[in-house]
């Protein structure tokens, strides 16, 4: 459907979306670079029971924070401090299947795996730090 006269949305895909990357020389041999991506709401497909009846047929927006801070004194490795998802955003993603079913029908008890079960969406990890080592010979 249209949500004005000049766009129709379009299933799973964000009609407002912006990035934008940052890097700087801290001190040094360190770099930092900061990521943020900014997602719009998303048309869920007509047949996601879940977003259409607790979302009005759309996931929510989000806001996510990468972090990359690498030191390149050393000769022959390279250490980076990777932060995906710095502010611990909770998000979800639309997924590609339908989700036709409807996550009610689902029991622990009675039944576990509903005709047609998939999750109506999927929640997307919380902060997660890594460090990274690479080395050249």
């Amino acid at each position: 459907g249209n949500r004005d006269d000049h766009w129709a949305d379009i299933e799973r895909v964000a009609r407002h979306k912006i990035n934008l990357g940052l890097s700087w020389f801290m001190y040094l041999d360190w770099d930092a670079n900061i990521r943020v991506n900014y997602v719009g709401k998303r048309k869920a497909q007509s047949s996601n029971q879940w977003l259409q009846k607790y979302e009005e047929g759309y996931a929510p927006s989000y806001t996510k924070t990468n972090l990359t801070i690498t030191y390149t004194g050393f000769e022959l490795i390279t250490p980076q401090l990777l932060v995906i998802n710095l502010f611990d955003e909770d998000y979800y993603g639309v997924g590609r299947r339908s989700a036709a079913s409807f996550s009610d029908d689902y029991d622990s008890v009675d039944n576990v795996n509903p005709t047609g079960f998939i999750p109506a969406y999927h929640s997307q990890p919380g902060r997660e730090i890594y460090l990274k080592i690479s080395a050249t010979f």
